[in-house]
Formats: structure tokens, C-alpha cells, sequence
């Protein structure tokens, strides 16, 4: 059985933090910013957005600690790599792509494909970005807001994987085989203003509807940002954290994760009193 779609959005984010320690984002299109910061809500699973660092205001705060001029430390992509598919457990990918009947032309070259198996019993979340690129504070302006105390309780996006295309899914408690693949090309223009343009468009097999959501922006661009990194300040003052942090901390050692507003979810959604009675593998059946 599906999820019920009001407790499906909570159940999908959930799910992403649990497995992969990234908040999953139900709308990508309308996902907040990096710098954004607020409450995660306990009913949708949503950042609740106040404010973002990077605006006017914020920066009146940081001035009144002669702090820096956030504006002079733009975001920036990093150069880690970032793995195109996020599946938590109970998710098992098919080694052999295997061509269903009826499909249209370009499904099996397809570069970005694959299938997936869902295994009974278990809702389960997939993500699955094209070219994906993560966009990220930088050091500076993240040890700045370390020192700011509007920002102690709150929540901050301090990393967001962007992407041009993307499909996220939420299966129900039945077993589930789903096909994803991403056919067309993307061509670039020559000359002095070259330009990429995509005739990519996704094809999709054995979805539950109102549970998947897939999009291609046409031009290109990195508009989309399935899922992004929380962090919330270390509850400990500078001088309680010279025996557990080194001589030299990074920025990010003063940020640690956040954990979301409600008790373990069971696969319906619903919130547990108690911790599942079931106890997590440390892996997943292989695929039938």
C-alpha cells in the first residue's frame, strides 16, 4: 500500500536523512537555498524558511559583531563527487538493464537508466539526478555564523546537491519493480554566446502516480536540488570544545547534524512511541 499523501512528503525526507544524511526535497523546483535557515516543520518535513544569510538584513546582525561582508564570499560548487542515485534500504538496483515491451526508441542507449526493485513491507525513497553538482557555503562566512545568536536553535542549509534533471520516488509497502531512463541528447552551440539545449525527457515504468516527480530544465541549468545538507550550531561554547575538536578546526566543525522533529517513522509514515521492533539490516536482499 502507498503512503497517504498527507504524511507522504514527511516519510519521503525522512527517509533520505536516515539513509544518506541529506534532507529529501518533495518539490526540487521550489527547494530553499543554500543559506537559508528556519525549523524543519514536523508535520511536512520542510524547512520552514525565516531568512537566508545572504540577505541585507542577516548581514546587519553580522555587522554589529564587525563580522565580514557575507556578500564577498559567494556559494560555490565543490569539487567532491556526488553519486546520481540515492537509494535508501530495502532498495536493490538490477544488475542487468532489461528492455520492457512497448518502449520507446532510445531507452536502452540511454546513459542515465536503470531499474529498481522495492522489496515488500517497506516504503522506500530513490533519487536519481543527472550530472549532479554540490553547491556549498563557503569556510569563511560558515565560522561567521558560528557567532551569530539568532541562529542557535535554527536550522541552516549549508550544502545542497544541484542538478538540470532529475526523478525522486516514494514507494508503498508492496513489492515494487520501476523503470527509470532519461533519453534525448543535449547539444551545444558553437560560437561566441554557445549555449547547451536539451531534448532530454524522462520515461518511466511501474510508478505508483502521485508518488513520483520527474523534471528537465531544457537549458541546461542547475535549477533543481533534490536534496541538501542541514546543520544546526555544536551546543557547546568555544571553550568546552578545545578537548574535542584539533588545534586547527575547519569551519565545519562547529555545525553538527540535525535531527528531525518527530519520532522514527514506521513505513506507513506514522510516528512510533517507541524505536522499530524490527531491527535495520546492514544490507539489502538482492534483487528477484
Amino acid at each position: 500500500m502507498p503512503v497517504s499523501p498527507e504524511l507522504a512528503p514527511r516519510r519521503y525526507a525522512d527517509l533520505c536523512n536516515v539513509n544518506f544524511s541529506r534532507w529529501g526535497v518533495w518539490d526540487p523546483a521550489q527547494a530553499p537555498k543554500v543559506g537559508s535557515y528556519g525549523l524543519i516543520n514536523a508535520q511536512t518535513g520542510s524547512l520552514d524558511v525565516e531568512g537566508n544569510v545572504y540577505d541585507p538584513e542577516f548581514q546587519k546582525l553580522v555587522d554589529e559583531g564587525h563580522g565580514i561582508k557575507i556578500a564577498d564570499y559567494p556559494l560555490e560548487y565543490s569539487n567532491t563527487e556526488i553519486k546520481p542515485i540515492l537509494n535508501s534500504m530495502w532498495v536493490r538496483k538490477k544488475e542487468e538493464f532489461k528492455v520492457p515491451s512497448d518502449t520507446p526508441e532510445g531507452v536502452d542507449s540511454a546513459s542515465t537508466k536503470g531499474q529498481w526493485w522495492f522489496q515488500k513491507g517497506h516504503s522506500c525513497s530513490l533519487v536519481f539526478m543527472h550530472e549532479p553538482r554540490e553547491q556549498v557555503l563557503p569556510g569563511p562566512v560558515l565560522e561567521e555564523l558560528y557567532k551569530i545568536p539568532l541562529l542557535k536553535h535554527k536550522h541552516l542549509i549549508t550544502k545542497a546537491v544541484h542538478c538540470s534533471a532529475y526523478a525522486r520516488y516514494l514507494s508503498g509497502t508492496n513489492s515494487e519493480h520501476i523503470t527509470l531512463s532519461l533519453i534525448g541528447s543535449e547539444k551545444t552551440t558553437s560560437g561566441a554566446s554557445s549555449e547547451t539545449r536539451s531534448e532530454l525527457k524522462w520515461w518511466t515504468q511501474g510508478c505508483e502516480p502521485g508518488y513520483l516527480k520527474t523534471d528537465v530544465n531544457q537549458n541546461g541549468e542547475l535549477c533543481f536540488a533534490p536534496v541538501f545538507t542541514l546543520r544546526q550550531k555544536l551546543p557547546l561554547i568555544r571553550a568546552l570544545l578545545r578537548d574535542v575538536l584539533p588545534a586547527d578546526p575547519k569551519p565545519e566543525s562547529y555545525w553538527c547534524m540535525t535531527f528531525p522533529p518527530w519520532y522514527p517513522l514506521d513505513d506507513d509514515g506514522v510516528e512510533l512511541d517507541e524505536g522499530p521492533e524490527e531491527p535495520v539490516p546492514t544490507t539489502t536482499p538482492a534483487a528477484p
